[in-house]
């Protein structure tokens, strides 16, 4: 059972950082599309 409450305490604070890389993933389209000119691309980001 203990391996069970650990189990899912990992689950749970996985889930719970997915928007961070969310977060970071348009961060990096934004930077990407600004270094290649396409400003408008890149503020709507």
């Amino acid at each position: 059972m203990a391996n069970a409450k650990i189990w899912l305490d990992r689950m749970t604070e996985n889930n719970d950082n997915l928007h961070n890389f969310d977060e970071k993933l348009e961060h990096m389209e934004g930077k990407y599309a600004y270094e290649n000119g396409e400003l408008d691309k890149a503020f709507e980001i």
